[in-house]
């Protein structure tokens, strides 16, 4: 396990933290490895694997089989044991290693790297893929930010910012399978990647640095426009976990008025979307220091209601309808209208801002300090063992 290094980017990480962390040199810990859950609930999966690997049953640790030519087969389910060209008699879960850490197999012809591990639960067939954070980290740039136009910081940016999201995932992690969903940042792979693009530069320009808040990693996000302010992670996702409070952010409130957006349906629509007979009024449940709504109730006749979360709300009306949730709600006549700013949550960095910022010369630190209040940035290759302690850490 390799040792802890801090560092401090720019004086501003400086006076914005109270002191170094206390992490001891041990070789407690996990390596900087996440477990990605990529399939679930299939029947079977077509599974081809490059080059030389093996496969062992997890829950033995047991060597199963070794090949060392490139294998292509079927991946079951039976009452007997997985089948992937022959049966595995009794193994119900089976990990594919490969023996170079170039290998690369594929899933329904998308391509992964690191190691694979397939469960038979339920009869019902659940992958998940171990890679590097970095790997992780330079699909997800590569992927969801690549039309973007990002500068170069506003990239640093958020690989650190991510980074720091994964640390914190490892350390919470109380599923004993897998750390994260990839649905959760739209991992979709290694294909993605390219190989000396900006987002495989940034993430190498950024290793092993995260940030702390009360010295731990914290979970991280972004909107795209956060519409002039954003607001902590524990308020919008109703999650019982330290996080940095919010910010104003001047240029997007500046052009704020320019990002307006409006989103129409009929009440009939919407109550059949959620079940009800009828849309007497909505209730919004708001941040009280930005206005951000985290939830609402919805309420039809008698004592009928349905309450849901904003990320619910967008996920039945559509993000591309309901950009954000910071808005307001009309109901006019037999239609409801929904007034809104911004695009995205308006939680952690706000990429219009981050970019006009980065633009404009502000390094990294500085970008990170702005929407990360009294937060530090160290440079960290584990996740030691301090950080899956409920005490806090002392300084």
């Amino acid at each position: 396990m390799k040792n802890l290094y801090s560092l401090f980017l720019m004086p501003i990480i400086v006076f914005a933290t109270h002191g170094s962390v206390r992490i001891e040199d041990s070789a407690k810990g996990r390596d900087t490895i996440i477990r990605v859950l990529t399939h679930t609930d299939l029947d079977g999966a077509l599974i081809e694997v490059k080059s030389g690997f093996t496969i062992q049953n997890p829950s033995t640790l047991k060597k199963v089989d070794t090949f060392y030519t490139k294998q292509r087969h079927y991946l079951s389910t039976c009452n007997e044991g997985l089948k992937w060209g022959k049966l595995y008699k009794g193994v119900h879960q089976i990990e594919f290693t490969p023996k170079d850490k170039n290998t690369t197999f594929l899933i329904g012809g998308i391509q992964y790297s690191g190691k694979l591990t397939a469960y038979d639960i339920a009869s019902k067939l659940f992958l998940v893929v171990e890679v590097d954070v970095d790997h992780y980290l330079k699909s997800i740039l590569s992927g969801r930010f690549a039309d973007k136009n990002l500068h170069q910081t506003t990239l640093e940016s958020l690989a650190i910012a991510l980074r720091t999201d994964l640390y914190h995932k490892i350390a919470t992690s109380t599923n004993p399978f897998w750390d994260i969903k990839a649905e959760t940042h739209g991992f979709a792979g290694s294909s993605l990647q390219v190989i000396g693009s900006n987002a495989n530069n940034a993430v190498n320009a950024t290793k092993d640095l995260i940030m702390l808040y009360e010295n731990r990693p914290f979970p991280t996000t972004w909107s795209d426009d956060c519409g002039g302010k954003t607001a902590s992670y524990k308020v919008i996702f109703r999650k019982d976990v330290p996080s940095p409070a919010g910010v104003f952010v001047p240029f997007a409130q500046k052009i704020r008025n320019e990002n307006r957006w409006k989103c129409s349906l009929s009440k009939r629509e919407f109550a059949k979307m959620l079940e009800l007979d009828s849309i007497q009024s909505i209730e919004p449940f708001k941040d009280s220091t930005t206005d951000k709504i985290y939830a609402m109730r919805i309420n039809g006749r008698g004592l009928t209601f349905r309450e849901l979360t904003i990320l619910d709300l967008q996920s039945l009306i559509g993000k591309d309808r309901l950009k954000s949730n910071d808005f307001s709600i009309k109901l006019i006549d037999e239609r409801i209208e929904f007034s809104g700013f911004g695009s995205g949550l308006g939680v952690g960095i706000c990429l219009l801002s981050a970019k006009e910022m980065a633009e404009s010369g502000k390094s990294t630190a500085k970008v990170l300090a702005a929407f990360y209040p009294e937060t530090k940035i160290i440079k960290l290759d584990f996740v030691p063992q301090v950080f899956f302690e409920e005490d806090p850490i002392e300084e």
